[in-house]
């Protein structure tokens, strides 16, 4: 609701059941934006909260998987209104956080998304897969999955180098013990140890 005379624009949980009672669950004024007076936990934007030390809190109930951050694409021409993308937070069993990063494939005629990368509580991340760790422990920090060919492209101009490169330290050669280089000036591959 808006009231034109105070310049406040409401947006107002009328639903009384379940999880919360009603009340204005977020306000928009000359102030700034805050939360209303509803006591519900779930669906409320809070921007410069004192308890949220001025983050913005999305919220989702554990047993719907979480908060979404969806974000949307409409036609130019006509009324479509589609998912291009999500950012999904949410349990990974036992407290622990995971992110998942989602796009939309299937264009207008579906709003579902697919999950294309996620960060675990450990700081695995996985690509094409959701559980990075579940592989080998000695390779598990980045996954990437696939039921076709899958890769990783390192790309720099032909003058230069593209190199992978193994550390045990980040001072002096603790930040270069091993290197995996490509040296794109004479088209040559060195090993170094």
């Amino acid at each position: 609701t808006y009231n034109g005379s105070q310049g406040v624009f409401v947006v107002t949980n009328l639903y009384s059941g379940g999880y919360g009672a009603t009340g204005d669950m977020l306000r928009v004024s000359p102030s700034g934006i805050s939360a209303g007076s509803g006591t519900e936990l779930y669906g409320k934007m809070q921007v410069g909260s004192v308890q949220d030390s001025n983050r913005l809190t999305i919220g989702g109930k554990y047993n719907e998987g979480g908060g979404y951050l969806t974000f949307r694409s409409g036609h130019p021409s006509n009324s479509i209104v589609w998912n291009t993308a999500e950012i999904f937070a949410t349990d990974d069993g036992n407290y622990n956080g995971r992110l998942e990063f989602r796009t939309g494939i299937t264009g207008p005629s579906n709003e579902s998304t697919t999950t294309k990368m996620v960060i675990k509580a450990t700081g695995s991340i996985g690509m094409g897969t959701l559980t990075p760790d579940s592989y080998n422990s000695r390779g598990q920090n980045l996954v990437l999955s696939g039921s076709g060919d899958v890769g990783i492209s390192i790309d720099c101009s032909s003058a230069n180098s593209g190199s992978i490169v193994f550390a045990d330290g980040t001072g002096g050669t603790a930040g270069y013990r091993g290197i995996i280089e490509y040296d794109h000036a004479d088209d040559s591959m060195a090993f170094t140890t």
